[in-house]
């Protein structure tokens, strides 16, 4: 989580945790200066699987997410939607481009070195702060 503070350090933007189940517990670890929000446990149990997370998706002016299930359910929502992704990806996301032919919508941001979160965090950094002095 702690990659994450550079993200929390610009004025105007909220984290918001869509984490569930395993890796939750990471969340009560945050120490940003802006609080992580964190919601309820039972998100999607009661309308079905990502029902109530993509509801929740549509109220966000921007996504920002490793590769998991939630990039492709942003990505396909038509969200603007900014994965992180690991110096080699899955395959989906192929090699050397920072778009996506499966969602319009989606930018991808990319380690320079394996482990190491610190260039694709920055760059998201850098571009939030240019969209918001837009």
């Amino acid at each position: 989580l702690s990659a994450l503070e550079p993200l929390a350090d610009i004025e105007g933007v909220q984290l918001i945790a869509l984490q569930h189940g395993h890796g939750r517990e990471q969340i009560a670890h945050w120490r940003g200066k802006k609080p992580l929000i964190s919601l309820p446990e039972a998100l999607d149990t009661a309308s079905g699987a990502f029902m109530d997370t993509a509801a929740i998706l549509k109220q966000l002016d921007i996504l920002v997410t490793t590769d998991t299930s939630i990039a492709h359910l942003g990505g396909s929502l038509g969200i603007p939607t900014w994965t992180l992704l690991s110096l080699v990806p899955d395959w989906r996301w192929l090699l050397d481009r920072d778009d996506s032919p499966w969602y319009p919508t989606l930018r991808l941001f990319r380690q320079k070195n394996q482990g190491d979160w610190s260039h694709p965090v920055h760059a998201v950094r850098s571009a939030l702060v240019n969209r918001l002095a837009e």
